[in-house]
């Protein structure tokens, strides 16, 4: 896990994970990994998430491997591209790197299933333009932003969208793992142009910043906006930290969570990002109230608390949101359940009425 940058002042990179309270309770380290990587001259930004299967017994190790052999194939696959167009060489260059993942596992001991993890990773350039690579759960999103005339210095954020969603199996809790044999069943790789962020997320990430498959403004916004707005690498990576393994954030899930975030510097300019997919019920946190104080006075570590204040709460939100969701469920099954009942007991009635009248 790591993030080796030499990336242009065009971009601004964080990335973090955080352990999820299924597997702290249980004295076990977070099986999420990530890697970030940058071409020599700045002109490409790899980055890679791998999930490790909870069921595996090594999944850690799968994972940071994964991540990382990703993330360093991805660069060297860049500097062999000479424009946007090399979908099917990726493909195969992608393939290759898999299938010595796979030999180099089977090398150590156990069963390669011990090594499960899924996939998140891309590749974009100065231009905004690149893939995302895909196996099984979590997401990548990315996007462009429009400035809203009738707002100042404020910005839709949800436009041209390329979004890699989550691939799950038959039930919502099974996904599909690079390690396993019908991989190539499962890898998905999407093309995209001009993009002015990025986001990557493990399925822990993605229940933070999506309710379903609908963007929460108000986490993925503040979130863009600290990272454009950060000053080094490792504030941006301290603040994500810190947001994730937040006590609210393990109300949400108690999965392990990992999000990098690749954004044009570009967005800083702007003290509001919106997101038109979310709910319309959710209100808004205006991004100017986000950004760094830059002075040495007490106010910017109260205002650094407050800013982290507001994205704690946008997770509180959501999930307060899910445990309603959950509870309209329980009351809706057990309707269903006691209308079955009922028809039952009139049907049982019916037929004893009628054996009696037989008699």
């Amino acid at each position: 896990m790591g993030v080796r940058t030499n990336v242009s002042m065009d971009w601004k990179i964080g990335a973090a994970k955080a352990v999820g309270t299924s597997h702290s309770r249980l004295g076990e380290s977070c099986q999420d990994n990530y890697d970030v990587a940058t071409s020599p001259d700045g002109e490409w930004i790899a980055a890679c998430i791998s999930d490790g299967a909870g069921s595996a017994k090594h999944a850690s190790i799968g994972s940071m491997m994964v991540s990382k052999r990703i993330a360093r194939n991805l660069i060297d696959c860049a500097g062999r591209f000479g424009n946007h167009n090399h979908d099917a060489r990726l493909r195969a260059e992608i393939a290759l790197c898999i299938v010595t993942i796979h030999d180099e596992l089977r090398q150590r001991d156990g069963d390669i299933a011990d090594y499960n993890c899924t996939l998140v990773a891309a590749l974009i350039n100065r231009a905004g333009n690149g893939w995302l690579i895909h196996i099984g759960d979590g997401a990548a999103v990315g996007g462009k932003c429009i400035v809203k005339p009738d707002i100042e210095k404020s910005a839709e954020a949800w436009t041209e969208v390329v979004f890699s969603k989550p691939e799950n199996g038959e039930y919502s809790n099974e996904t599909y793992f690079i390690t396993e044999p019908t991989w190539t069943d499962h890898l998905r790789i999407t093309s995209f142009f001009g993009k002015d962020w990025l986001v990557l997320m493990s399925d822990g990430g993605m229940a933070l910043a999506f309710r379903g498959l609908i963007p929460k403004s108000r986490f993925l916004g503040p979130v863009l906006a600290r990272v454009a707005r950060s000053e080094n690498l490792d504030s941006a990576c301290t603040d994500l930290e810190n947001i994730l393994s937040d006590p609210q954030a393990d109300s949400v899930t108690d999965d392990d969570k990992s999000l990098i975030v690749i954004v044009s510097a570009g967005l800083a300019t702007y003290d509001a990002l919106d997101f038109t997919d979310d709910a319309p019920s959710q209100p808004k946190i205006p991004v100017a109230s986000l950004s760094k104080n830059t002075t040495s006075s007490p106010v910017a570590t109260d205002s650094s608390q407050a800013q982290r204040q507001d994205l704690v709460n946008a997770i509180s939100d959501q999930s307060a949101g899910a445990e309603t969701e959950e509870n309209a469920f329980v009351r809706v099954r057990g309707l269903f359940f006691r209308t079955i009942l009922f028809l039952a007991l009139v049907v049982a009635a019916g037929l004893w009425i009628k054996h009696c009248n037989w008699l």
